[in-house]
């Protein structure tokens, strides 16, 4: 009888650590190594990674990059970022919210992992006004301040759904 006990036990809490185990989060994402301006955002970690082929930051670690504002919702899982005065709404598991004070779509929803809120990278550098390049096969994103093209490329900006912004991002991929 006690054996039973234990082996239901042992699957019991097998099936909660199953559950507990993010969903979001597949073998194929790729972790990304951040840097602004040439500085890692976080030595120790990554600061971001590629999911279901879009890349995400960290919120926490890009507001602090930025000396940004960040409020987070009480009871409907959203989240607020401002820099430089710049505002973005997302909400954790939805497409739809707001950047530069305009409804948007961005190209995969805010997700949550082990705790940590992950962002679309392509919004945070339109907030942040930076351009940014991400290299998957190195698992590095580069953002880097001052002089902008001024354009977002058109293949870019039809693949994030961020068509109608001006032009504020240059993006590249290798």
């Amino acid at each position: 009888m006690r054996r039973v006990a234990t082996r239901s036990v042992a699957l019991l809490l097998a099936a909660c650590a199953l559950l507990a185990t993010p969903s979001m989060v597949l073998a194929k994402d790729v972790p990304l190594r951040i840097y602004l301006d040439g500085r890692p955002l976080d030595r120790k970690t990554s600061s971001g990674l590629v999911h279901r082929g879009v890349s995400f930051i960290n919120v926490v670690r890009a507001t602090k990059a930025f000396s940004g504002l960040l409020i987070f919702g009480k009871n409907d899982r959203s989240v607020q970022v401002t820099i430089r005065q710049h505002r973005a709404a997302f909400v954790i598991g939805q497409r739809g919210g707001m950047l530069l004070e305009r409804p948007t779509i961005f190209p995969a929803p805010p997700f949550e992992l082990y705790g940590d809120i992950y962002v679309p990278l392509t919004a945070i550098a339109i907030l942040a006004d930076v351009r940014v390049s991400v290299d998957v096969e190195r698992g590095v994103a580069r953002l880097t301040t001052g002089q902008q093209s001024g354009r977002l490329p058109a293949a870019h900006a039809s693949e994030s759904g961020l068509s109608w912004l001006p032009a504020r991002v240059g993006a590249t991929s290798r």
